[in-house]
């Protein structure tokens, strides 16, 4: 059965529901909640499930005239007497919320999301649309994604098998990669959208990178438990995130899930409560990435699933290739070494320099060339634009700087490490290297290490050469780094005192075939182990 048909017989079974399962407020209690809100801004934050019951315990009340609200919040009210001050202020505030299209609404039935907190959600656009919301589930994955991860290639076959009609549209929301770019594709082939943000409504507008995903197009409809007056973590707010898309959304496609995170729970939790409306993916191996995929389809049988289809076959690799100009098949003596200059490639996790987020999102999906952005990519780029490109992203200071390392690609796994804060590898088998004599004439000079206030004491000049060096917890000596200021144009100099090194033949093969410029390719993994002459 096509995933089309899965969804249409899941849409059947379910059929005469509402398509979100939430109720506004009338409008006199809608303005009392706005008007709380405003009261407690600048006040103690307070603790979601508390916030949730309290509001929900005024709202049992059903009382909601502006001296009986009044009398209420002062009762508990962190800012004592300025809340009457502030009360005429708080009314102007609720108004426009309302005006703007604001709305709070409540559960049709607490059942259909059995669990204390939110009590309320804070939304914007229609509730009472035909839309049918379809959410896609995938555990957090590493930063660096691959055009060809199979949990990709599975989303893009289920959105090409589902009828892009406007009575179906995406439920996603925002701060995971399949996430993002749910919302990208969304907003650009038009499908309906809803957004269930991990942050307060107000920055619907203000988030920056939302707002470059979404193209200046409001979602169809926003909703969130989330306040400004709240004190919840950020695992917490990602956490409810999950929940409340997975209770609202009408069919949930489970794409590679963990065994026992939160979206395994989650999902878990609504099929028990709420048959119906699961469609798991099945990848074609078992793996801890995505036993919990298994797993759905061992405890709930009755849901639908769906394979990869058969791949079409790649074309060879070499096709087309230019024949490499690899030169080096002896290991270099440590004079050749010393001869060069080595700036090493790095993987660069989300859009190039230049590149929007929500362009590197849309790439990766029509999988572009150099979409993956690998240290491999990063090399052949650079080599496309025949300019290495300077940066002061993790340098001191205001100018650009190109790094450069002494130690040349025979000692990588000596200076080779993780570094954690970066998600990266310190140095990966990839680079350029260009003679020391030229990069002199252009102003490279070794890093200065050295404490922190050493710096203020460093002329200006020298500035950009200064590396923080306070070991254990900062020392990078063992790179041996030197710095130039600003771009290196790869000109004719350049190629005649420099060479392409890369880790493997295929590398070589597919630099040559990429990137079209006339250096020589050094293939490490080739060299043998003994010193030779020199090339």
């Amino acid at each position: 059965m096509g995933l089309q048909r899965k969804l249409k017989c899941a849409r059947a079974a379910s059929r005469g529901e509402a398509p979100i399962h939430l109720k506004p407020l009338a409008d006199k209690a809608t303005r009392s909640v706005f008007i709380i809100e405003y009261l407690l801004l600048g006040g103690a934050k307070i603790a979601g499930p508390n916030y949730h019951n309290w509001i929900a315990n005024w709202l049992g009340l059903g009382v909601y005239e502006e001296d009986q609200l009044l009398r209420f919040v002062q009762q508990l009210c962190p800012t004592g007497n300025r809340c009457g001050k502030r009360f005429a202020e708080a009314l102007r505030w609720a108004e426009q919320r309302v005006e703007a299209g604001w709305w709070v609404a409540t559960w049709q039935d607490q059942n259909r999301f059995p669990k204390e907190c939110p009590k309320v959600l804070f939304g914007r656009g229609r509730l009472d649309s035909d839309v049918r919301w379809l959410a896609v589930l995938n555990s957090r994955k590493p930063k660096l994604t691959s055009p060809d991860a199979q949990w990709l290639a599975a989303l893009r076959q289920a959105l090409a098998d589902h009828a892009p009609g406007a009575a179906t549209g995406i439920a996603s929301s925002f701060g995971t990669t399949t996430y993002d770019l749910l919302t990208a594709l969304a907003r650009q082939g038009d499908r309906p959208l809803c957004l269930i943000l991990p942050f307060p409504l107000e920055q619907l507008t203000t988030n920056e990178a939302l707002a470059s995903l979404l193209t200046g197009k409001k979602p169809d409809l926003a909703l969130t438990c989330q306040s400004a007056i709240l004190r919840c973590s950020r695992a917490a707010r990602q956490f409810c995130r999950d929940q409340l898309l997975v209770h609202l959304a009408d069919d949930n496609l489970a794409l590679e899930i963990r065994t026992g995170g939160n979206l395994h729970t989650i999902l878990q939790e609504r099929q028990t409560n709420r048959p119906g409306g699961l469609i798991v993916f099945r990848p074609t191996a078992r793996d801890p990435g995505n036993a919990g995929n298994f797993s759905l389809m061992e405890s709930f049988p009755t849901a639908e699933t769906f394979e990869l289809k058969k791949p079409p076959k790649a074309p060879p690799t070499g096709e087309g290739a230019a024949a490499p100009g690899l030169f080096c098949q002896w290991l270099p003596t440590r004079e050749y070494w010393d001869r060069y200059l080595y700036h090493y490639t790095r993987a660069c996790p989300g859009p190039w320099p230049g590149q929007s987020y929500r362009e590197y999102l849309l790439a990766l999906w029509e999988n572009e060339p150099l979409c993956e952005h690998t240290a491999l990519e990063t090399l052949v780029r650079m080599l496309r634009e025949k300019r290495v490109r300077a940066s002061n992203r993790i340098t001191r200071g205001a100018q650009p700087v190109i790094s450069w390392s002494a130690r040349p690609p025979s000692e990588i796994a000596a200076m080779r490490r993780w570094n954690p804060a970066l998600i990266r590898w310190t140095f990966e088998p990839y680079g350029i290297a260009i003679s020391k004599k030229v990069l002199l004439t252009i102003g490279a000079k070794p890093a200065i290490y050295a404490a922190e206030e050493f710096y203020s004491r460093l002329d200006g000049k020298d500035r950009f050469r200064y590396q923080r060096h306070a070991p254990p917890a900062c020392a990078w000596k063992q790179e041996r780094e030197w710095r130039s200021p600003g771009d290196l144009a790869l000109d004719e100099r350049c190629r005649r005192h420099g060479f392409i090194f890369v880790n493997t033949h295929a590398d070589a093969e597919y630099v040559a075939r990429s990137a079209e410029m006339d250096m020589p390719i050094m293939v490490l993994s080739a060299l043998r182990s003994t010193p030779g002459p020199l090339p």
